[in-house]
């Protein structure tokens, strides 16, 4: 396992240093950052302009090398997911179009692509690909990752009517899941497990740069069914698995490891398509949160984050206290 996630490491660092080497001197003004900027935690999921370079912004030849660098920064059902949210951007200007609701420009290619390097030996650097509900942050130190969070996909409209009457969902494991958990739950762990009495309007940690909200609130997994923690163990995996195959699977093995009196279940609001809820997912090591409250309840905003690691901060303090 540890020299496939090695090799997974070096190869997003060929795919970062082919991303750069594609770009033309002015490409590389807007993309490339120093590592230790603020900007680099300077994440956010609405549609607004950001620091790098942009798709729009890019030639034909960056375009594709951006794709491949995307590529190698997911699992396969990661990447097809970002993608359908980028395109998605397409289906929700046309809704808006046809209602006189425009407020942002709705356009797959404003997505931007920053890497903050270190030096210019590709050992050290972050990546953030980012715009409207998706942002994708990764820390690599001497070669090896030690963040993949934040790691944000939305959705709007999370359900799309098909021609043939059938409903897309780009986030469908996400929301299936956990309504299936919550159905499955009797009224005493439903007392433990609903944590407000509304579900709120959007996530509660928002875009802060560490969580910071008393998070082990819920029903523990150890007052569940085999069956229901099963079923929790396989949302989380939708979660983890939206990263780099083999770190995906290392970060799981972790989480199976530990207490199941350590890891919370939360919920508020109702299943019911249309009517909002939210849910969270907490454990030593990461912190899941969704939420479905936004127009009419068809609005995704779904995250993982590390209870103390988004972007590596905690892990480059260790590494930096070491080596002085």
């Amino acid at each position: 396992m540890i020299k496939n996630i090695q090799n997974e490491s070096e190869r997003i660092c060929n795919a970062v240093q082919s991303f750069v080497d594609s770009l033309t001197p002015e490409s590389k003004n807007y993309a490339i950052l120093d590592f230790n900027s603020k900007e680099r935690f300077n994440w956010h999921y609405i549609p607004k302009p950001r620091k790098g370079l942009s798709l729009l912004n890019m030639s034909d030849h960056e375009k594709l090398s951006a794709f491949k660098l995307l590529e190698a920064l997911l699992s396969p059902s990661g990447f097809s997911s970002a993608k359908n949210i980028i395109e998605h951007e397409i289906i929700l200007g046309k809704i808006e179009g046809s209602k006189n609701i425009s407020k942002f420009d709705r356009d797959p290619m404003l997505y931007y692509f920053t890497i903050f390097l270190l030096n210019k030996d590709y050992n050290t650097f972050g990546i953030r690909i980012e715009g409207h509900h998706l942002s994708i942050n990764i820390s690599v130190y001497e070669k090896n990752i030690i963040s993949v969070t934040p790691n944000f996909f939305g959705a709007n409209p999370a359900h799309v009517e098909t021609k043939n009457k059938k409903v897309f969902k780009i986030l469908n494991n996400e929301e299936d899941i956990s309504n299936d958990i919550f159905h499955s739950l009797n009224s005493k762990q439903l007392s433990k497990a609903i944590i407000y009495d509304e579900a709120p309007d959007d996530l509660i940690t928002k875009t802060d740069f560490q969580i910071n909200i008393n998070a082990d609130v819920g029903l523990s997994i150890d007052l569940m069914t085999n069956n229901q923690i099963k079923k929790l163990y396989n949302l989380i995996k939708v979660y983890t698995s939206r990263s780099p195959v083999f770190y995906s699977h290392n970060l799981f093995d972790k989480l199976k490891s530990v207490s199941p009196e350590k890891i919370y279940f939360g919920w508020a609001g109702s299943p019911k398509f249309g009517e909002g809820n939210y849910y969270r997912i907490s454990t030593p090591l990461i912190f899941i949160e969704y939420d479905n409250t936004q127009d009419s309840a068809n609005h995704i905003h779904s995250v993982l984050r590390y209870r103390n690691n988004d972007f590596g901060a905690n892990t480059l303090i260790e590494h930096y206290q070491k080596e002085h």
